[in-house]
């Protein structure tokens, strides 16, 4: 008995002492390397440095739009998060004045096809993926080191390279009719033994991996006249069968729910830079009426699943709710907003009928910069909203 308790600790202990050899932390080098930061979301990226400990240092927040420049050594590890998950994973390579992009995660469904020409310049094969309207990751091919391959691709489609199940780099294609991209990255290879709990022990090989970001334009206004497949939530049950005869949620009175025919007026589009009414008219709020004279000079808005944006500027408690657009139907997104001559100054996610989370009112402010509203004033707008729910 006394053997196999023995023989279990020492197992432990191995288990245990490989785990921390495991450990991903940055080598010591005397390599200097000049990099530029980049978060090209529409989110506050969180971002560390992993010591020679495997710690987080160094820890600092970029806003969306911003750049920070950085001086690190050859082989130094570098992570980012959004939310507290992982998005994206820099290792310094031995290349001077290096950029590195974080980009949105997703592509954006537009009709433009383009051709793109992706070279592996690493000396490792690396798979190429599509990352599809939701995020998901789909592999078109391995591309060994130094082939080419020219990849058919869409305005907007965003495309990782993987090594080991680790993105290495990301290409956003642009409307240029003619496109390429090089993954470049260096490859080191160590073999390195170290003492354990348990003694002299291996330490599996280490690969250090990096890559440039792409040289590539931001998405236009160009071919968006697609549809993409958001999310969505339904309707609280509380709420079902507002519309019918008898039904005594507002005191008797009905809710309006609009047939298709009805719901073409209020929708919304971008363009020129403006959100824009079906009969071309440009959208403002300062005209909405609300009884809470908080909410006055706020409009109401929904977003479908396919990413059609309505909204009405005379909401009524009991006769016009968010519930009215879609007919009690599932929403992608759902809140107030207040616009000024077709510009956005506010938006929020504030319906009772469907209690939207947080992702949703990301989904809308991706579909407003596909739709080619500007990036840089969608950020404002962003932060405002943020900085909001913090008080």
């Amino acid at each position: 008995m006394k053997n196999l308790a023995t023989t279990l600790l020492s197992l432990f202990l191995l288990i245990f002492s490989l785990e921390l050899s495991a450990q991903e932390r940055s080598p010591s080098s005397q390599n200097k390397v000049d990099v530029t930061f980049e978060n090209l979301t529409l989110a506050p990226i969180d971002y560390y440095w992993v010591n020679y400990q495997g710690d987080k240092a160094l820890t600092n927040t970029l806003e969306p739009g911003k750049k920070i420049n950085w001086t690190t050594y050859e082989g130094h590890i570098w992570k980012f998060e959004q939310n507290g998950h992982p998005v994206a994973k820099y290792v310094a390579i031995g290349q001077k004045n290096q950029v590195f992009q974080i980009r949105r995660g997703s592509s954006a469904p537009t009709s433009q096809a383009v051709n793109v020409s992706f070279k592996n310049d690493a000396a490792v094969p690396v798979d190429l993926n599509w990352v599809d309207f939701n995020g998901k990751e789909i592999k078109y091919a391995e591309l060994e080191p130094g082939q080419t391959l020219v990849q058919p691709t869409y305005v907007a489609h965003l495309w990782n390279f993987q090594f080991d199940g680790v993105v290495i780099g990301s290409y956003l294609a642009s409307s240029s009719p003619s496109q390429s991209y090089s993954i470049s990255a260096s490859y080191i290879s160590s073999r390195k033994r170290g003492w354990g709990w348990l003694g002299y022990i291996p330490i599996v090989n280490t690969f250090y991996i990096a890559a440039l970001a792409a040289d590539s334009k931001p998405v236009t206004a160009e071919a968006v006249e697609s549809h993409p497949s958001y999310q969505t939530t339904v309707l609280k049950a509380k709420y079902v069968g507002e519309d019918k005869p008898g039904s005594m949620m507002y005191g008797g009175r009905i809710v309006k729910y609009l047939k298709p025919e009805e719901l073409k007026q209020y929708r919304l589009h971008v363009q020129s830079g403006k959100l824009i009414k079906a009969d071309m008219s440009v959208f403002d709020s300062s005209v909405a009426k609300e009884d809470d004279p908080v909410k006055r000079g706020k409009a109401i808005y929904v977003m479908d699943k396919e990413g059609r944006i309505y909204a009405s500027n005379y909401p009524v408690i009991g006769e016009f709710h968010h519930s009215s657009f879609l007919a009690g139907e599932p929403v992608a997104a759902a809140g107030e907003i207040e616009v000024k001559n077709g510009k956005i100054l506010y938006i929020n996610n504030e319906s009772g009928h469907y209690k939207p989370e947080k992702y949703l009112i990301d989904q809308f402010v991706d579909e407003l910069q596909r739709q080619g509203y500007p990036e840089a004033e969608l950020s404002q707008i962003y932060s405002r909203y943020r900085d909001e729910l913090k008080r």
